[in-house]
């Protein structure tokens, strides 16, 4: 038996089963999670949070990219998303990062917004009524990145479209650095580790040594 931590907050400890096999942990939080809800170290593999394949296959170039989602070429994007069902107030940060990404002085945007609705047509079709300033698209893991520099976080909308403004303009070199971090805590293979983990484990209680 395996237990296996996907979740991007913190665990509670009821979540852990102590008569696992295997468990398997997004990040050393979560390993420190598990050993004070009564697991060993033995039982614990920290490896990543786990993707499917298909997330990290090798993409298109960015210029071909941004032509085949119908995005300006030239302005940094911000992706908006919220879940499967793209709930939340994502029409509200939508308007609020529009505000933030104009720049009246001169005129024009310095970003743009692709918003992922998924099934929620609903939301897709308000965007899409909508005269945006700047070019908005619509299109059919939380403390742990927060601490390690690639994520910033708040509550509200309006105040996460400042963030956002000031990173793309004033704070340039602070969303290189966080793009950086971002980059150094990718896994890809995550879930390979896990897969080849479970079948050496598979391959240690079958085999039966010789009389």
């Amino acid at each position: 038996m395996c237990n296996l931590d996907t979740s991007t907050d913190p665990p509670p400890t009821f979540r852990f089963h102590k008569p696992v096999t295997r468990c398997y942990c997004r990040s050393k939080e979560v390993a420190r999670e598990a050993l004070k809800a009564g697991l060993q170290p033995s039982q614990i593999k920290v490896f990543g949070l786990p993707m499917r394949p298909s997330f990290v296959k090798p993409v298109f170039p960015k210029v071909e990219l941004r032509k085949e989602l119908e995005i300006e070429g030239h302005l940094p994007v911000v992706l908006l998303m919220g879940g499967g069902e793209e709930m939340g107030p994502i029409e509200a940060t939508a308007r609020a990062l529009a505000d933030a990404l104009y720049n009246e002085r001169l005129g024009e945007p310095i970003g743009q917004v692709l918003v992922i609705c998924g099934r929620n047509k609903k939301l897709g079709d308000r965007l899409n009524s909508v005269d945006w300033k700047i070019p908005v698209q619509e299109a059919g893991n939380v403390p742990h990145v927060i601490e390690n520099g690639c994520r910033k976080f708040s509550k509200s909308s309006k105040e996460m479209a400042i963030i956002v403004g000031e990173l793309f303009g004033p704070r340039q070199d602070e969303l290189k650095v966080m793009s950086l971090n971002a980059l150094r805590l990718a896994k890809p293979d995550v879930v390979f580790k896990i897969v080849h983990d479970m079948h050496e484990l598979l391959r240690q209680r079958s085999f039966v040594p010789p009389a």
